[in-house]
């Protein structure tokens, strides 16, 4: 086998949480080799860049195949033309029964990088663990490769992980109770486990973090299936209220078209939730005074970020 150049001092920051990560979830590795697959170019480019930045391997170093369900030779051309056009390095192609797409796997053939990969797998996620920036860009990297969204009705009902490893799924568990304050659902299907999230709460704080921001055709069905909730489309009535100027409740039922009770129950999950901040001011010289609502900053980014996929 060929001895591949890669670093043997490494740098944990996100970019090799990330990379651990989308590998736990893409990567394929025996004593021999080690290998990467997928169906998006750019999450197979940006792991690529990764192993390139965190381990010093030429990108170069690995061999790129186009795995297809064509068999004959006119097909197989007709892929080769398709992907000469989007990939520059030399690739190759093969044949993949149950493929209902193409899909890149990239592959090195190296029992030193094997092994040190493997150590760094036994070694770094509990490392990860302990920060909870590493842990968010750990969980990007896992959930583009074996995350789900489930949508009913074009609404969002849930979004899941999956995975298959025991000892993975402990990992996954830590991190997501560390950074949303509760174990997700667990479910065993299908050979393997399924964690998941239905509560509209933690699923606008995963649209916060960002987890599907690195694929957008996901990304766009998170934000349509959650904005065409009922319970979000009654909110961003009142946020587009608030988003500027604070009101009282009032005030935003009456601007809003919603309920007083309804818009109080919001406010108080919302400003449970972090979005809107609250505050007492004098209306005049006498009475009492009144609570004022406004979003705050993480409102405005949740705000915009379904602004911007209208």
């Amino acid at each position: 086998m060929n001895q591949i150049e890669f670093k043997k001092n490494i740098k944990l920051d996100n970019d090799l949480a990330w990379l651990i990560g989308f590998y736990l979830a893409e990567g394929t590795k025996t004593k021999g080799y080690i290998g990467v697959a997928n169906n998006e170019l750019n999450l197979i480019t940006k792991s690529l860049d990764l192993f390139e930045k965190s381990f010093g391997i030429n990108k170069n170093s690995w061999t790129i195949w186009i795995k297809t369900n064509r068999r004959d030779d006119k097909g197989k051309e007709f892929v080769r033309q398709k992907w000469s056009k989007k990939i520059r390095q030399n690739f190759k192609i093969g044949y993949a029964r149950f493929a209902y797409r193409e899909s890149i796997e990239i592959r090195i053939n190296s029992v030193k990088l094997s092994a040190f990969l493997n150590n760094i797998l036994k070694q770094y996620p509990e490392r990860i663990l302990k920060n909870k920036e590493l842990t968010l860009n750990f969980l990007k990297g896992y959930i583009i490769g074996d995350g789900g969204i489930t949508l009913r009705q074009k609404q969002i009902h849930n979004i899941s992980i999956t995975v298959k490893e025991k000892e993975y799924r402990d990992y996954l568990i830590k991190a997501l109770k560390l950074l949303y304050g509760k174990e997700p659902n667990i479910r065993k299907t299908k050979g393997a486990y399924e964690l998941y999230y239905c509560h509209v709460n933690m699923i606008s704080k995963i649209i916060l973090d960002g987890l599907f921001d690195d694929l957008d055709r996901q990304k766009k069905k998170l934000i349509n299936g959650y904005k065409n909730k009922i319970y979000t489309r009654a909110r961003v009535k009142y946020w587009n209220k608030i988003k500027n100027k604070s009101l009282t409740s009032k005030q935003i039922a009456e601007l809003s078209g919603n309920s007083f009770w309804s818009v109080m129950d919001a406010l108080n999950k919302d400003i449970k939730l972090g979005i809107v901040d609250c505050e007492y001011k004098q209306l005049n010289k006498k009475g009492f005074p009144n609570k004022f609502y406004k979003l705050n900053s993480i409102g405005l980014k949740l705000l915009n970020k379904l602004e911007v996929e209208m």
